[in-house]
């Protein structure tokens, strides 16, 4: 995208009560090298929102800087009205996001109730409440209660580094490429259940590189090009977007 075009929007998007702002964000790992470039999407109470694009076009790294993993250079990051730009990542669990990294999601060498138990590290006291609603979504999980981590399918494992994540009762969980690694099958369950979490009240804002099958579930789409948002819409109409279609997934529209 050139430097002076702007964000085209689909369609108008009814915004519901707001849980995550991003505005105007700058993020570098290295001085001067911009790795998101001003970028802004929003997350609304219930909300399923897919973040898309090309490699290198800065996904990730927003994701991690709406966590406080990566401190941003400008623009704002505001949880539930509150600024909480460049803040902690203890204080953004503590006002209700939980976080599900790519890679490193589990604990391989502890049980799934002991990786839950971790997961529980703000509300150690709610821990059963929370590990039975856990299982109550998960049924798989309680199966393999005391199963290691590690002696889990790759699905799976993605299953419980998201119900890790969800032990401190988040309003909002941002997962990134949560997709990555498995097969077919894998990510058809891991989509359902994602599903099934913002049916229970849990806003979703979802990095991914499985554009065709996140947007199938997501109610809200952007996709970044060079480290801003390009196209935002609803889900829907991005999918049958001719431009889209070609340019980000890969897909012709039948003459």
């Amino acid at each position: 995208m050139e430097e002076d075009e702007q964000p085209v929007s689909v369609a108008a998007v009814a915004t519901p009560q707001l849980v995550i702002a991003v505005r105007e964000l700058v993020v570098a790992y290295t001085k001067g090298v911009d790795i998101v470039k001003g970028a802004s999407l929003t997350v609304g109470d219930r909300e399923f929102v897919c973040i898309l694009g090309p490699n290198g076009a800065g996904k990730s790294t927003l994701i991690k800087a709406v966590f406080g993993l990566v401190k941003p250079h400008s623009g704002s990051v505001t949880i539930n009205g509150v600024d909480m730009t460049g803040a902690p990542t203890h204080r953004l669990v503590e006002s209700g996001v939980g976080y599900v990294p790519q890679i490193g999601d589990v604990f391989v060498d502890l049980s799934v109730e002991d990786n839950l138990r971790m997961g529980a590290f703000t509300s150690r006291h709610l821990f059963a409440r929370h590990r039975d609603r856990i299982f109550d979504w998960f049924p798989v999980l309680a199966d393999k209660r005391r199963e290691a981590a590690g002696s889990m399918s790759g699905g799976q494992r993605r299953l419980l580094g998201i119900a890790r994540a969800l032990m401190t009762d988040p309003k909002v969980l941002l997962l990134d490429e949560p997709s990555a690694g498995l097969s077919p099958a894998n990510v058809h369950e891991v989509f359902g259940r994602i599903s099934k979490i913002r049916d229970e009240g849990v806003a979703i804002a979802m990095v991914e590189q499985n554009a065709v099958e996140g947007l199938q579930v997501a109610d809200t789409g952007y996709i970044l090009d060079q480290g801003r948002e390009a196209i935002q819409g609803p889900a829907d109409s991005l999918l049958t977007d001719p431009r889209v279609r070609e340019l980000y997934l890969g897909l012709r529209t039948a003459e």
